[in-house]
């Protein structure tokens, strides 16, 4: 069964060989619970940049942790996710990261929002920046 589904029997707590474990927001009571970050996601990470890599650090944790808004099910034609039971953390920070001198900087994009994804395995999936109105969620937790 899925630990992200309505109704789902999981613990706080989740552990998988050689991941990592991050706090996030509870869809179920809004509490706290941990997510799993893969290793390849890891590495991933950081052959893209200083800029990613600190992205990662810094916004997406606390997005995933202090989310602005949280859905459950996912229809996202720009990044082909289509699934029921995925977790979609909308979080607007406060600044941003320079992609190729990682250097923190404004948030230059109008209206943007970060959105983070994670699977119905609590595994965390992708982020990005994008215009609120370019992604459907189908209910708000």
């Amino acid at each position: 069964m899925s630990d992200t589904r309505a109704g789902a029997k999981y613990s706080k707590t989740k552990e998988r060989r050689f991941y990592r474990n991050i706090r996030a927001r509870d869809p179920h009571d809004l509490g706290e619970w941990e997510i799993l970050i893969s290793p390849d996601f890891y590495e991933y990470t950081q052959k893209r940049g200083m800029g990613k890599t600190r992205e990662f650090v810094d916004i997406v944790r606390q997005a995933v942790l202090n989310p602005r808004k949280l859905f459950r099910g996912i229809r996202d034609d720009e990044v082909d996710v289509d699934d029921d039971d995925w977790l979609c953390y909308v979080a607007t920070p406060s600044h941003a990261y320079n992609y190729r001198t990682g250097d923190k900087c404004p948030v230059v994009w109008d209206k943007s929002v970060m959105l983070v994804y994670v699977t119905d395995e609590r595994v965390l999936y992708n982020w990005y920046w994008a215009d609120p109105t370019s992604f459907q969620a189908q209910r708000a937790i």
